[in-house]
């Protein structure tokens, strides 16, 4: 599909780095389900609280995350949430990148959720249908559990959910654009695609796509890597240029310097036209899984696709 000769890349829902997948090779019962441990919330910023949710599925007990407000809250602010990736925590990817910054400068009400910390000491999100991490945890019941408590407490719009995600963040970014859409509006992912295929997915709604990927992650492999259940990303933004339904001729960026990782412009940006929801691609050449951003250009790129994902 894409000519990476010619310097490829662009940005939005993120989470960190993604460690090797599958599940137990023993049964799932209740007696041999090893304890879980979640982490809280970290470090916490002057304008942010650590909140606790009771979770019904008798395994995870209370699930936390950082919610990033100012003291007057704006009625109907967007939500922003952050999902790291395996072995991560919520403050750290959200220092890596900046977001707080970016939060306050474009009036969101940020949500930073950590996730399950497997028995071998890893923290995963379960991003793949209960065969992913730790199979017993519900982490799309616990995402939905979040945007409800922020949507009803703290005077967010239930219409405009953005999340970023990376790697395993961005693997539970795509699920969750999957099976609940009714709740998420836009998801801006990093090395993190789908791990199902699309015609399981609910068909209450449309959730705007933008998937972001190095050509040199060794990680999440930008051309996919089948022992790992990994599909390339071409076939990855494929898929959602289908089910968003989207003609398939991008509108192609000039090449634009979004890392400082590699010498020049390096990154293009494939925006698809008169889709149900608004679809696009970034690829950087070169870099790896974890790129050092020019940050403040990452924001551009975010608050760009949220403004034309944003519902009125």
């Amino acid at each position: 599909m894409t000519d990476y000769s010619r310097k490829p890349l662009i940005i939005f829902i993120i989470i960190s780095f993604i460690s090797a997948c599958g599940g137990s090779d023993s049964p799932t019962t209740e007696s041999n389900l090893p304890p879980p441990i979640a982490y809280t919330c970290g470090l916490l910023a002057v304008n942010e609280t650590c909140i606790a949710l009771d979770m019904p599925d008798n395994y995870s007990n209370e699930r936390h995350f950082i919610l990033n407000a100012p003291a007057l809250i704006e009625e109907n602010s967007p939500l922003f949430i952050v999902l790291h990736g395996s072995g991560r925590r919520a403050d750290e990817t959200v220092d890596r990148f900046n977001f707080r910054d970016f939060i306050k400068q474009h009036g969101f009400i940020g949500a930073f959720p950590n996730a399950i910390i497997r028995d071998d000491g890893v923290s995963t999100w379960n991003a793949h249908d209960e065969t992913y991490a730790i199979p017993h945890i519900d982490d799309v019941s616990f995402i939905s559990a979040l945007i409800a408590k922020v949507v009803s407490d703290y005077k967010v719009d239930a219409n405009n959910v953005f999340i970023f995600g990376w790697s395993n963040g961005g693997f539970m970014a795509n699920r969750l654009a999957c099976e609940i859409p009714e709740h998420v509006t836009a998801i801006y992912t990093l090395a993190g695609n789908l791990r199902s295929e699309l015609n399981s997915c609910s068909l209450a709604g449309n959730v705007a796509i933008h998937h972001l990927h190095a050509t040199g992650d060794t990680t999440v492999p930008f051309e996919g890597d089948e022992s790992h259940g990994y599909i390339s990303a071409d076939e990855a933004i494929a898929r959602w240029v289908a089910f968003n339904r989207c003609e398939l001729t991008p509108f192609i960026t000039l090449p634009f310097d979004l890392t400082s990782d590699e010498v020049g412009d390096e990154s293009i940006s494939y925006f698809y036209q008169n889709c149900d929801a608004p679809t696009d691609f970034t690829v950087i050449a070169g870099s790896d899984h974890g790129p050092d951003f020019h940050n403040d250009i990452l924001h551009q790129q975010l608050l760009g696709f949220y403004q034309k994902s944003h519902q009125p």
